[in-house]
């Protein structure tokens, strides 16, 4: 059973996800961030929603690989990791 604590956590994060495109949640282990992003997938599951989850690690590579890049001598421009899962 969860705590009110985790429940307004939950309610937090929901919250979040209305007013954006997505969220980051992090935090010191063992501090509820997986049970509340799970938590509020399987109540909105459960109200019928689909919720799409992408986990990343931002330490696993470079902020050229996550955010996307700007080639200036062609003007082109490539997608990251985030930017690709946003366009989604």
């Amino acid at each position: 059973e969860m705590s009110n604590h985790q429940i307004s956590k939950v309610l937090q994060l929901h919250s979040a996800l209305d007013q954006r495109i997505g969220c980051v949640i992090f935090g010191e282990p063992g501090t509820g961030k997986t049970t509340a992003w799970r938590s509020l997938k399987t109540a909105l599951g459960k109200c019928g929603m689909l919720v799409d989850c992408h986990i990343l690690n931002p330490k696993s590579m470079y902020r050229e690989e996550l955010f996307g890049t700007f080639n200036a001598d062609t003007r082109e421009w490539t997608d990251g990791v985030l930017t690709n899962v946003a366009r989604k």
